[in-house]
């Protein structure tokens, strides 16, 4: 099995492909820092002549099979299942699963703490 990644596109330090064969990654693509690329993964173009490839944020793990295609972005820590079929842009640290791909679980939002009124806090000591 082949892999065929073009010399043209934008791979950031820290590429790791666990099993070889099968990766196709276009001359167009973007791939941050880190990410992690099962086999049988396409990261391209869309059909019909449409311009643009995808960009990859950091701390990307895509599945085997995965297709990612078109231009679209996909998030810093975002997770594709394996044969998934990536056509619209991926938020941070989101999981994304299906043909076509559908979140199936979001980042955690970070919970800020209450803020006390000042006379709160003057009560208190």
């Amino acid at each position: 099995m082949e892999m065929c990644i073009d010399p043209h596109a934008s791979i950031g330090p820290g590429l790791y492909i666990g099993h070889i064969g099968g990766v196709h990654i276009n001359p167009q693509a973007v791939l941050g820092s880190n990410c992690d690329l099962a086999h049988r993964v396409t990261i391209g173009t869309s059909a019909m002549g449409r311009q643009g490839a995808p960009v990859l944020g950091d701390d990307v793990y895509i599945g085997t099979g995965a297709t990612l295609a078109g231009k679209i972005k996909v998030g810093n820590g975002a997770k594709i299942a394996a044969n998934t079929l990536v056509i619209s842009n991926v938020p941070d640290g989101a999981t994304v699963m299906g043909v076509p791909g559908r979140i199936i679980m979001r980042q955690p939002k970070a919970v800020q703490p209450p803020v006390l009124a000042a006379a709160e806090i003057t009560d208190a000591e």
